[in-house]
């Protein structure tokens, strides 16, 4: 009887060690499917994290490179300013456009030739010819700011984005800014 009970006893023991074996493994094997589950997860939005990252890098190169094509502008802003201006006179839009940083080419082109289609182009031509002449400079390594004073003798209106101005008479002061570009011209970022 004494060994019936042992037996008993070993084989309940021998259950208890077999259960709680499976439950281990069971618990494990569920531990490790989470992580696989989790790290396949961060592997994706790292791999996708990534991938914008050298989309983002291939954008930034792109743009620098054509920076460094664009060769359009003088040595100088004064230079550039002087090539601005006979563009202007030939009547030549698309070339003028090409003084401006790229960012603003397209919206200088579209108001350049607003001026050409409403007969402004010589006048603009001309204001540019007299402020160049009066403008002072103030000189940082890449970027140069040119202030000059517009005297409006009389009260007049202008249209700006579709809207008519009225412009009171007086001085007004304002601010050309030129940027050298790594292909080392200057373009025109504000006029």
């Amino acid at each position: 009887m004494k060994n019936s009970f042992n037996q008993l006893n070993n084989n309940k023991n021998r259950q208890n060690k077999s259960w709680f074996k499976r439950w281990v493994v069971v618990f494990v094997l569920v531990i490790i499917s989470i992580g696989i589950i989790w790290v396949g997860y961060q592997g994706s939005e790292y791999a996708t994290r990534q991938r914008a990252l050298k989309a983002e890098q291939k954008l930034q190169d792109d743009y620098e490179n054509m920076l460094k094509a664009d060769t359009y502008g003088g040595k100088t802003p004064e230079e550039t300013m002087d090539l601005f201006i006979a563009a202007l006179e030939n009547g030549d839009i698309e070339l003028a456009s090409k003084y401006f940083v790229l960012e603003k080419q397209d919206q200088w082109k579209e108001r350049l030739n607003d001026y050409k289609a409403r007969g402004l182009l010589t006048d603009f031509s001309i204001e540019w010819e007299r402020i160049r002449k009066t403008w002072t400079k103030n000189k940082s390594e890449d970027v140069v700011y040119f202030r000059y004073i517009n005297i409006v003798k009389d009260d007049t209106s202008t249209i700006l984005n579709g809207q008519k101005i009225k412009i009171p008479a007086g001085e007004y002061s304002n601010n050309a800014e030129f940027v050298s570009y790594p292909s080392g011209v200057w373009k025109i970022r504000v006029l």
